[in-house]
């Protein structure tokens, strides 16, 4: 029979998840690896381990951790972590969103061959300026985009971290659409109107969920002015 002794520890993260360990008295081996209880106030037993009682082989002191939200409890909107940072992605420059500018300014073409999109060596002739994301430019000038074949890309990312009983049926529906602001919880006074919604981060924990939230700043004014770094390089 497992029977608890002294010796409880126990934490809660910043988003209201507990972890509760404590220690039995098996008079068994048995009792010691599959009699300990699978739950203790609702939380859900995640692993334990133990050891013989030093003056008896035949007892054993075992250390259980027991994990989840407490019976009944949901942790409010004010324990979730709002969190923003940056990150570069290299894209490639099909991607690049004003490809009419690229083929005018440019010169870009598809490559029949591969059908990647490429630039000449030289800029487009016609005696005419280039003009655009590279201030001026004249025909028959060295093209800064000639053997580019990707650009680096800075981006915001916003990720929302909270702890629920379940996941809420909008994590799955929300994946991979276009949002036009944050939650309020972000406080975001940022340049960006549009984000994406990237794949969820779900992990069980007992009985309740740690979500993670990711959206991705999708300005395309982050794509014009990551090209204009280069053509300055």
């Amino acid at each position: 029979m497992a029977v608890q002794i002294k010796g409880r520890k126990f934490s809660v993260s910043d988003q209201g998840l507990i972890a509760l360990t404590l220690r039995y008295f098996c008079d068994s081996e048995d009792d010691a690896i599959f009699g300990i209880p699978p739950s203790y106030r609702g939380l859900v037993r995640r692993g334990h381990n133990g050891a013989t009682w030093e003056p008896d082989d035949d007892h054993w002191i075992v250390d259980v951790t027991y994990q989840g939200l407490a019976d009944g409890a949901e942790p409010g909107a004010d324990l979730d972590d709002y969190e923003i940072s940056g990150e570069f992605r290299e894209e490639p420059i099909e991607s690049f969103p004003d490809r009419a500018m690229l083929q005018r300014v440019y010169g870009a073409y598809i490559d029949a061959s591969d059908g990647r999109l490429k630039f000449p060596e030289l800029l487009p002739g016609g005696g005419k300026s280039a003009t655009g994301l590279s201030g001026s430019r004249r025909s028959g000038e060295k093209n800064p985009f000639f053997g580019l074949t990707s650009y680096p890309v800075h981006y915001e990312v916003a990720a929302h971290t909270y702890v629920r009983p379940s996941v809420p049926a909008s994590v799955h529906t929300r994946r991979g659409t276009i949002i036009g602001s944050l939650a309020p919880g972000f406080q975001y006074r940022g340049r960006s109107q549009t984000w994406f919604v990237d794949a969820p981060l779900l992990r069980k924990r007992g009985n309740a969920w740690t979500i993670t939230e990711r959206f991705k700043d999708l300005d395309a004014l982050t794509h014009h002015a990551a090209l204009m770094k280069l053509v300055r390089k």
